[in-house]
């Protein structure tokens, strides 16, 4: 039997050359989903943003309009969850953005970019 996929190689890829051949397939994609997360919360700044939304929902809901305040409880603690379950496919279309955050995650090894490798020629 013989292997139906190229083996891939970890590869040191140019953010112009990465968003040109991962629509094409050229290269995949592994990234860590544990660092991901961090990753992205902090660098959406989702503690920043859903604080404050909680505490405007708690405060409304408590002051005589849970209408207003539960929609804001809700996305206040629901945010930071969804954030940190698609955090792979968030940091992956961020990379796909802006070459600093590809930058970024490529030093900080949550994201490797693999292209197949090339035989060698000394048979």
């Amino acid at each position: 039997m013989g292997h139906p996929d190229p083996v891939f190689v970890t590869a040191d890829v140019s953010w112009a050359d990465f968003n040109r051949g991962l629509p094409h397939g050229r290269y995949r994609v592994v990234i860590n989903p544990e660092l991901a997360q961090k990753y992205v919360a902090a660098r959406l700044l989702i503690k920043l943003i859903s604080l404050p939304v909680l505490g405007i929902g708690v405060a409304l809901a408590i002051s005589g309009y849970p209408l207003a305040g539960l929609p804001l409880v809700a996305l206040g603690l629901l945010l930071p969850r969804i954030v940190k379950k698609k955090a792979p496919q968030l940091l992956l279309h961020l990379v796909t953005r802006d070459a600093a955050i590809y930058k970024d995650a490529i030093e900080h090894e949550i994201l490797e970019v693999r292209e197949p490798a090339r035989p060698d020629n000394d048979a």
